[in-house]
């Protein structure tokens, strides 16, 4: 007998999106009957929580003040009533046999906690530059045990959320945090590309999604000092531009490993290198941004 797997799915201001995300969840080749969608609206002034109990009546919906995706997952899964929990988020798209392969996974693997592939399926430059430089390493077509697995394509057995919890009080980088809380506590997290979903951020979002991200690298690493990375946080401005330089090579690298899965051509690698190296830019303006505001705690 399969087990029941709730999908949690924090939501703002994107109804459409939310929409092709419920869908694509209707439309799994798991069994309807042993899938919970709980949609977790954080305080939507579009009508998206209208919009779902008009057209999603099976969908269990909660709404609440605006407080954060972390916030909401929290929520979503404390009312969540499957053996196994899965979360992904309103700008995604779950592929056909997300699911299925989840449950697959676990059960062969013998493992709880498991993640997969974001991929994208637009050909704008900004779409691929997102792809390679926030989840370039979701993109590889080999199982492997990773260190980290986001939020928009993560799944575990019940018990590791009554274990865990997301800290609500960040915006970005809870992820990240989360897996590392799991892995010191001796979890293995593992990446299996049969588990996809496909991205589809807004690009209006790319320099403000970059900004963030920086923002909540330097703090994450200032309050748990064993995570990758905080030890150049120690070095201040020097150690953020050291780490800058970094993440640009390995986002380069990823550029020319994944440029297959990432469909990227050959006459854009030298345009998408330099759209990299300006999310870099914007992601160290962000790291510096919080180091000197911070800089007396």
């Amino acid at each position: 007998m399969k087990p029941k797997i709730s999908v949690v799915i924090p939501t703002y201001n994107e109804k459409e999106k939310v929409a092709k995300c419920i869908e694509s969840l209707l439309s799994q080749s798991y069994p309807q009957d042993k899938i919970e969608i709980i949609v977790v609206d954080d305080g939507s002034t579009d009508g998206t929580s209208d919009f779902i109990k008009k057209n999603f009546p099976k969908v269990k919906l909660i709404t609440k003040k605006n407080s954060g995706a972390y916030d909401s997952r929290n929520k979503g899964i404390a009312v969540a009533s499957g053996e196994i929990i899965a979360l992904t988020d309103g700008d995604c798209i779950a592929t056909k046999n997300w699911l299925k392969n989840i449950e697959k996974v676990l059960r062969k693997k013998k493992i709880q906690v498991v993640g997969g592939k974001i991929t994208h399926d637009n050909n704008k430059l900004l779409y691929k530059a997102m792809a390679i430089s926030d989840f370039g390493g979701y993109l590889d077509n080999k199982e492997k045990f990773v260190t980290s697995i986001p939020t928009g394509n993560l799944a575990a057995k019940r018990e590791i959320f009554e274990k865990f919890s997301f800290n609500s009080n960040l915006r970005s980088g809870g992820d990240r945090l989360f897996s590392w809380n799991l892995i010191t506590a001796g979890y293995k997290l593992l990446y299996h590309p049969s588990i996809e979903v496909i991205h589809r951020p807004p690009l209006s979002k790319f320099i403000e999604r970059k900004y963030r991200y920086g923002n909540s690298f330097v703090q994450i690493r200032k309050e748990v000092k064993t995570l990758p990375g905080a030890k150049f946080i120690r070095w201040g401005i020097f150690g953020l531009i050291f780490l800058a330089s970094g993440r640009f090579l390995l986002d380069f690298w990823r550029m020319i490993k994944f440029r297959k899965p990432a469909n990227i051509k050959l006459y854009e690698i030298i345009p998408l290198t330099i759209v990299l190296a300006f999310g870099r830019i914007i992601f160290l303006f962000g790291e510096l941004n919080y180091f000197f505001k911070n800089l007396k705690k």
